[in-house]
């Protein structure tokens, strides 16, 4: 994980030293690429640019895994380890997957699901509150065939969740351990649903899906018995779209251990 320093060293290399902002975002090091010929030097910039610039790449320094698809880049990520004073840490830094395209949404309460707005995250139900990840335990992997990390909603919930990138998206893979019977949603990312737009929302069986100019976002319970809908948050929840719609399934969770695996697609 980025340390607060370090992540302020890289503002300073981008506000003094002029660095290349792509290079940030594709999470490339150009330290190889010294030459004492300029011409050579741009040439071997070039050339590792063009050679990282892959559909999926894992990302070793910063602990996450991006995916790029028609305008939009996704980071996988684990989460974080610690708690800190800031505002909104939880949707920050906590969901499974933020995009460049999609942005993220902002919850204003856990009272009911459309206030909550729990985009990219595994949402629970208990006693009529809704309940999300907030910290990862310690031992958390990130690799190039995805990323393992073990939480807790609230007291009396682990979960186990494994993200496993593909070419369409990702495969989540829960384990849940619970002391009791509730309700978990399985988000996927929240589209943009404004009236003036042209959209379309589908939820049939196990699969829902949202679509919007051109963008797709769905979702697909594998295993679990999860069924589809379409979740109409409050508006204005989201960082760049005041209206929105969110894919996910839904799934019984009874008490004791079981598995659930939920596809997301939008690449």
């Amino acid at each position: 994980m980025l340390s607060r320093n370090e992540i302020m060293q890289t503002i300073e290399m981008i506000d003094q030293q002029h660095l290349d902002i792509r290079t940030i975002t594709m999470g490339i090091s150009l330290l190889s690429c010294a030459d004492p010929d300029p011409e050579a030097c741009c040439r071997k910039i070039y050339d590792k640019i063009c050679r990282k610039a892959e559909r999926q790449h894992y990302l070793a320094h910063a602990g996450m895994f991006l995916q790029r698809g028609r305008d939009n880049v996704v980071a996988l990520v684990p989460g974080r380890l610690q708690a800190d004073g800031h505002s909104h840490t939880v949707e920050k830094y906590s969901k499974f997957a933020y995009s460049s395209r999609f942005a993220f949404s902002i919850s204003r309460t856990p009272v009911t699901l459309g206030e909550m707005a729990p985009d990219s995250m595994l949402c629970f139900r208990v006693g009529g509150y809704f309940y999300v990840k907030d910290l990862v335990e310690p031992g958390y992997r990130v690799g190039e065939d995805g990323l393992d990390f073990r939480w807790s909603p609230l007291e009396g919930i682990r979960v186990r969740t494994r993200l496993v990138p593909n070419e369409r998206g990702h495969l989540r893979i829960h384990t849940i351990e619970s002391g009791f019977d509730c309700t978990a949603y399985d988000c996927g990312f929240a589209l943009s649903t404004d009236d003036r737009i042209s959209f379309s929302r589908r939820a049939e069986g196990p699969v829902s899906e949202v679509v919007s100019r051109g963008d797709r976002c769905a979702v697909t319970s594998l295993s679990g018995d999860g069924r589809g809908e379409v979740l109409i948050p409050d508006p204005n929840t989201n960082l760049i779209a005041t209206k929105t719609s969110i894919p996910m399934a839904v799934y019984a969770i009874r008490k004791g251990v079981q598995t659930i695996r939920t596809q997301v697609d939008y690449l």
